[in-house]
């Protein structure tokens, strides 16, 4: 910290008298406020909200580049993180090396890896391990559905890392060795969290409908866990558990406020390559309006939906172009309907009825090769970008661009019917309290991120 101190008051243009007294103060209270297990108080109240300058402390902690939350508590906790990581993936450090290594589920879509990704994050950082990621690229195979040939590209080729190197295989070896294999075990018979340690290893399959994976993560003190190796594989949002585990639960809601963890670990975490980004901003500029509604109407899969339900995503849009005039007392505003969709047919359709409003990115957007992969995952942050979302109700890719945006979302289902989310959390499957969990303590944004795609 000293070191930080010094290379702050080293930048004497920007450091007054009262800058100086100010910034000393906060450094002082921070040490007080810090209690013993190294956890932030509220010395955001302090350096931003009771009138302290916030941004001189901001300076002086050398927060900048961590662009999760401005709030101080949550870029401590990830600064305090990063550290950590480096300080694992340091074979001169003699720190204990622990480890939570995600092998990457290929069946999977964008929404499911990205959701599952910020859970084990969240996992990482409460149980002070490295968070390694193996997810080569893929060739196409045919998808358990039977309806579609799925491949994807690599990490590497989507996503910058977040300030620490994750790619697993930059690092296997300097794993023990037995780590250097890129299959993971899974229990197929039961497909719950199986707690089986061979070779020091715990091999964890995380499923939110089994009950393994409820008790260990709502109830389980996960620093606790000795092994040096935790490896999981999964495509669902287990966020919420970890959420209402007593170990964590009260240090979670002081750190994220009304309960939104996804959106400022998911914005840390998922950061597109520059060449990725550029595409992403252009399109923006270019194409986006003054208000700008996107659509996310998908047509290929289990969950796809029939031409009756895509007539509503042009209601739910309309009532979301009134919403906006209402709010904003004018009917003067430059409309945009961004269309996100796995059919040219629909974007030809769509354009045709609306083509002063419709518009889309003319690409293959599909699971069966990298290239439409990444297009895909394009359109997953343009959605993001939007000011409003009608998404499908069933698909994770909707819910984790409404994560993204922190911002409820209209939704159409299959059920004939459309409404809006009452929260922005990705889908959380069901909801069911292990023997650690008070139902009736359950704090309401909690409530909120437990989601039934029956009904949304």
């Amino acid at each position: 910290m000293a070191t930080r101190r010094d290379d702050a008051l080293s930048q004497k243009q920007w450091i007054d008298v009262p800058q100086f007294l100010l910034i000393v103060s906060c450094i002082a209270l921070g040490c007080f406020l810090f209690n013993w297990n190294g956890e932030p108080s509220n010395l955001v109240d302090i350096c931003g909200v009771k009138g302290g300058d916030g941004m001189s402390c901001m300076r002086v902690l050398k927060w900048a580049g961590i662009d999760a939350d401005p709030d101080w508590q949550l870029r401590y906790l990830i600064e305090e993180y990063v550290q950590l990581h480096h300080r694992i993936m340091d074979p001169n450090d003699t720190i204990p090396k622990r480890y939570v290594l995600i092998d990457d589920e290929p069946e999977a879509g964008l929404g499911n890896k990205f959701q599952f990704m910020v859970s084990t994050f969240l996992f990482a950082i409460l149980s002070k391990r490295a968070l390694l990621i193996d997810w080569p690229e893929v060739k196409g195979f045919l998808h358990w559905n039977g309806e579609e040939t799925v491949g994807t590209p690599s990490m590497s080729d989507l996503l910058q890392n977040p300030g620490f190197d994750w790619d697993f295989a930059q690092h296997a070896e300097h794993l023990p060795y037995h780590c250097h294999h890129r299959e993971i075990a899974k229990d197929e018979t039961s497909q719950i969290c199986c707690l089986v340690s061979s070779l020091n290893e715990t091999l964890c399959r995380t499923e939110n409908l089994f009950h393994g994976v409820e008790e260990m993560f709502q109830c389980q003190d996960f620093e606790s866990s000795p092994e040096p190796l935790i490896r999981m594989r999964g495509w669902d949002y287990f966020v919420p558990n970890m959420a209402l585990n007593p170990f964590y639960r009260d240090r979670l809601t002081r750190i994220f406020k009304h309960g939104d963890i996804f959106r400022p670990l998911a914005r840390f975490l998922i950061r597109p390559l520059p060449s990725i980004q550029h595409q992403i901003d252009k399109f923006i500029a270019d194409q986006f309006g003054d208000h700008t509604i996107g659509l996310q109407i998908r047509e290929i899969g289990i969950n796809k939906l029939n031409v009756t339900q895509e007539r509503l995503f042009w209601e739910a849009a309309l009532v979301s172009m009134q919403e906006r005039m209402l709010q904003s007392k004018t009917t003067n505003i430059r409309f945009k309907w961004f269309l996100a969709t796995d059919t040219v047919s629909l974007r030809n359709t769509s354009f045709s009825l609306f083509p002063n409003w419709i518009t889309f990115r003319d690409v293959r957007i599909a699971r069966d090769d990298p290239q439409s992969v990444i297009d895909g995952f394009i359109d997953l942050w343009l959605l993001a970008s939007c000011d409003d979302l009608v998404v499908s109700a069933a698909s994770t890719y909707g819910k984790v661009a409404a994560g993204l945006m922190g911002k409820t979302s209209k939704f159409v289902n299959r059920l004939d019917t459309w409404g809006q989310n009452p929260d922005w959390q990705p889908g959380f499957f069901g909801f069911r309290p292990r023997h650690c969990i008070d139902p009736s303590t359950l704090p309401l944004e909690i409530k909120f991120q437990i989601t039934d795609f029956n009904n949304h």
